[in-house]
């Protein structure tokens, strides 16, 4: 994933722990992928200069990923899942 930070931006405090993962933190469900989410979060923060936050966040979108892929029963399905390109990027 490639994200444009505007130059007044880059090295700043990036606040999306307080925003939009602060939200996605008090959702119980989530149209779609909460590690999609956090893939474009840490892009995100990572264009932006945070990288250690960027880091973390994508270890504990890591996390997630593999629990999930672990409770999948069908190995076509954890096939599928491995190949979504957000879980793809987290498990590579």
């Amino acid at each position: 994933m490639v994200v444009y930070v505007p130059r007044r931006y880059q090295g700043r405090d990036v606040a999306l722990d307080k925003g939009a993962l602060g939200l996605l933190d008090a959702q119980k469900h989530l149209e779609g992928s909460v590690e999609e989410v956090v893939v474009a979060c840490a892009a995100v923060l990572h264009a932006a200069g945070a990288r250690d936050r960027a880091q973390a966040l994508r270890d504990r979108g890591r996390a997630s990923a593999r629990r999930k892929l672990a409770a999948l029963p069908d190995p076509a399905w954890r096939t599928a899942y491995a190949a979504v390109p957000e879980i793809a990027e987290l498990l590579g």
